[in-house]
């Protein structure tokens, strides 16, 4: 049962990390942007 739940925490982390990478690109295409983080 632990393993299944951690499973999940990594994949949510994983979508984070990849929506935060798409957001960046977005971003990177609107023509630099003055970088926030």
């Amino acid at each position: 049962m632990q393993e299944d739940v951690e499973e999940k925490e990594e994949g949510r982390k994983n979508l984070k990390e990849k929506n935060a990478w798409r957001v960046k690109k977005k971003m990177e295409n609107r023509g630099r942007v003055t970088e926030k983080y």
